[in-house]
């Protein structure tokens, strides 16, 4: 959690991105509020032209308080680099955003609004859509221990 624990997250991302180069590349969609990258990592069979696939986007961890979300992007990441998922590969471009909502991350909340996108993720997101209009999009939710009814948005603009 924390400072550290997005930290470790961007850290595991450039780990895998180095250690599967010929399928996978990061791209930093944007800044968040607090400065902190927005990345996205790209998977797919460069061999094949990319006007040729669909595209794929999956987001995680809108939500601070996710922490499910926070395990998902790594294993679909994970995923996607088998011989199980090489058919993914050549007839898609994957993105995976592991952490939209770095300041929801860092403080644990969910610092993001209940019925829209805020105004950064709209910027963050937008820009991405516009360069990769998607053919599929996953929005992964979880559940985190006190996620009943404490949605603290902090002083964040929606």
């Amino acid at each position: 959690m924390g400072e550290e624990g997005l930290k470790e997250v961007y850290r595991w991302l450039d780990r895998f991105v180095a250690e599967n180069e010929r399928i996978a590349r990061k791209e930093i969609l944007g800044k968040s509020p607090d400065h902190w990258d927005i990345p996205a990592v790209f998977v797919t069979n460069p061999d094949i032209a990319d006007e040729n696939k669909q595209i794929a986007v999956i987001t995680s961890a809108r939500h601070g308080q996710e922490f499910g979300a926070r395990v998902v992007g790594p294993e679909i990441l994970r995923f996607l680099t088998t011989e199980e998922a090489s058919d993914v590969r050549e007839s898609q471009i994957v993105i995976v955003v592991p952490v939209v909502n770095p300041e929801g991350f860092v403080l644990n909340q969910f610092h993001s609004s209940m019925t829209s996108l805020t105004k950064t993720e709209r910027i963050i997101l937008g820009g991405l859509f516009r360069s990769y209009p998607p053919d599929m999009i996953i929005d992964y939710h979880s559940l985190g221990p006190e996620s009943d009814s404490r949605y603290d948005t902090g002083d964040m603009e929606v």
